[in-house]
């Protein structure tokens, strides 16, 4: 299974960064944290991004956009403990 994980959460978009991770099966029903923990390893594992804008798994959350009509996309929040192939 491939995910696709944006974080957009700055308002300089050169810091906005998306990541395209293959789930290894296991990963699938387990908790939706390791996923964060992946993209959060991988994204201050990039110089230009990890030195100035370090990310804190701790300190963030997992969402999905739900569909909406026109531009608005309202996010649903995902629980650190959500089973990883319920959920996405």
């Amino acid at each position: 299974m491939k995910v696709f994980l944006h974080y957009q959460d700055n308002d300089d978009t050169s810091l906005h960064k998306t990541l395209k991770i293959t789930l290894p099966k296991s990963w699938k029903n387990g908790p939706s944290s390791k996923l964060l923990r992946q993209f959060v390893e991988a994204y201050n594992g990039i110089e230009k991004l990890g030195s100035v804008n370090p990310l804190d798994d701790a300190q963030m959350h997992l969402a999905m956009r739900e569909d909406g009509t026109g531009e608005c996309h309202a996010l649903v929040i995902i629980a650190s403990d959500a089973i990883t192939i319920e959920t996405i």
